[in-house]
């Protein structure tokens, strides 16, 4: 171009030839530099994974010490003895939840949060959870009218958090039940899926005693608990819902 600077590249491949040719002589010219910057970059972003790994670490290791938390709430408290069988009962021990593999043992699991809020390891009957509630709350309604309502609720509370633990621990298993059933198929899924069907309803049992003994809780405290004992008398209680 007349009066202007040479032409220095006539097509766009020269052009970006030219440029990368020119960018490998700047580091041949000043290797040590781009080295030293290299490793300031790494090192900064080495950093900045590690602080992030650290957060996550932290945050997985609170989520997993509060779930321990609710767990070992469990010991020493006698869950099922305002049950069927209160004079057999024992302490609850500590289920910790497990590492599920493809031998663990759902059913034993199951069963043993099933024993720790009933007395008995299987699902109960109708007749039997109707009996078992009954004696779980009328005991309670006794125990106001000889104690004071403040002892009854602070037993009532344990109760509530060790249902809570055990619910933890059974919908844990039944997600690995239900889990279990993608990798069957044929007569191996059908009997997978009556597992999964059956860890359900275990599951929903043990939630339904936490939840009856939390609204225990959310009657006498939020009205009275005369109240309760109305909504007792008139079928009103969660547990009457389900038609035991």
């Amino acid at each position: 171009m007349p009066g202007g600077r040479p032409r220095k590249y006539f097509t766009e491949e020269e052009e970006r030839q030219g440029r990368l040719q020119a960018k490998k002589a700047y580091r041949e010219r000043n290797i040590d530099e781009e080295r030293h910057k290299f490793c300031i970059r790494t090192k900064h972003a080495t950093i900045k994974a590690e602080r992030a790994a650290r957060k996550v670490a932290k945050k997985a290791a609170r989520k997993d010490e509060k779930r321990r938390k609710m767990i070992t709430q469990m010991t020493q408290i006698p869950c099922g003895s305002v049950g069927a069988s209160n004079e057999q009962s024992g302490s609850i021990k500590i289920i910790e939840p497990p590492e599920f593999n493809f031998k663990t043992n759902l059913d034993q699991i199951m069963g043993d949060l099933l024993y720790q809020m009933f007395n008995k390891a299987t699902i109960l009957s109708a007749e039997e959870t109707k009996t078992f509630y009954q004696q779980r709350y009328l005991k309670w309604i006794a125990d106001y009218k000889e104690k004071s309502l403040g002892i009854v609720r602070t037993e009532v509370r344990k109760y509530v958090q060790a249902g809570e633990a055990c619910g933890v621990t059974a919908d844990l298993v039944k997600k690995e039940a239900l889990h279990r059933t993608y990798f069957k198929d044929g007569k191996n899924l059908a009997k997978a899926r009556r597992d999964y069907e059956g860890m359900k309803a275990a599951a929903s049992c043990i939630h339904l005693i936490s939840n009856a003994d939390e609204e225990f809780i959310l009657t006498v405290e939020g009205l009275s608990m005369q109240e309760y004992q109305r909504a007792y008398d008139h079928n009103e209680l969660v547990w009457q819902f389900r038609g035991f």
